[in-house]
């Protein structure tokens, strides 16, 4: 059986890089978990929606509480072009409040 590291490696999430959304998370994790779960914390990895996690075969631990975020949707026309962008809350769950679902 592989360890949680290894599936989180293996499937990246679509996270692009912001700076500012990986603040604002790390921020939270910080504040609820400690600074050494803070150094833990890889956007592209360990942070994930609900519905990523359980595509992974993890839940989210009972009262766990959701860490917020934004994402930016484009909105394109016909050709692919870029028409609008608007931001959307989502929310993310850290590593330490999942567990593997029981087989």
């Amino acid at each position: 059986m592989k360890s949680i590291n290894e599936v989180l490696e293996a499937s990246p999430t679509n996270y692009k890089g912001s700076l500012n959304t990986a603040t604002l998370v790390g921020d939270q994790i910080e504040k609820r978990f400690g600074a050494k779960a803070r150094q833990a914390y890889d956007a592209r990895t360990n942070c994930r929606t609900f519905a990523s996690w359980l595509q992974l075969g993890y839940r989210v631990k009972a009262k766990e509480k959701s860490l917020q975020s934004i994402t930016y949707v484009e909105k394109k026309d016909e050709a692919g072009n870029v028409i609008e962008k608007y931001p959307r809350k989502i929310s993310l769950f850290f590593v330490s409040q999942v567990e593997k679902i029981a087989v």
